[in-house]
């Protein structure tokens, strides 16, 4: 039985998949895995979109899903490649939400599979983005919330009487920070770009 090396990173990049670099990455994928002198369309390719609403479906061509339609109720939130042969594989989780990108490589050779896994690492690379935090609460809801626990917060220190002046006013401030904090949406997104 013939050893095989196997190697998987992690990274938590903001992403942009547009049509165009999700075709070279799955081209890039491909010619990985196909014999010198071959096409390497040949190799056959599955594919696993993920979407906002918790459905999942599979597919085993990237115009397949690059023709998918991405409506915001229903959008694409993540997808999963893999392209295998007998001796050889190769993985690359990009999303859903939270969970951020993943490459494995498994290969009969060290040096295949570290070349590998860093050739495919700078094509995703390519697609990371500097995005703005997402929101995630509702904006009226995140004012409801302010006001109500902020008005409370200042009758309270107010209705006591023994609070200080800074106290009753820093309350809502502090309460404020906490709302804006928990809305704020910091892990790793991914925004999938229709053609």
């Amino acid at each position: 039985m013939a050893r095989r090396a196997e190697k998987r990173e992690e990274h938590h990049w903001p992403l942009v998949v547009e049509p165009a670099t999700l075709r070279a990455l799955a081209l890039e994928m491909q010619k990985f895995l196909a014999a010198p002198g071959t096409d390497p369309n040949t190799i056959s390719l599955d594919l696993t979109v993920f979407f906002s609403d918790g459905f999942r479906q599979s597919f085993t061509g990237v115009e397949d899903v690059i023709s998918l339609e991405n409506p915001a109720w229903c959008s694409i939130s993540g997808l999963l490649l893999v392209a295998e042969t007998r001796s050889a594989m190769i993985s690359c989780q990009l999303g859903p939400r939270g969970s951020g990108t993943s490459v494995r490589v498994a290969g009969p050779e060290r040096d295949w599979v570290y070349d590998c896994c860093r050739r495919v690492k700078e094509r995703i690379r390519a697609m990371s983005r500097l995005m703005p935090p997402r929101v995630y609460m509702s904006p009226s809801l995140a004012v409801f919330a302010v006001m109500t626990f902020g008005l409370l917060g200042a009758l309270f220190w107010f209705g006591s009487g023994t609070a200080p002046m800074p106290a009753a006013f820093f309350s809502p401030v502090i309460f404020v920070f906490a709302v804006v904090a928990y809305s704020v949406e910091v892990g790793p997104y991914c925004v999938f770009r229709s053609s």
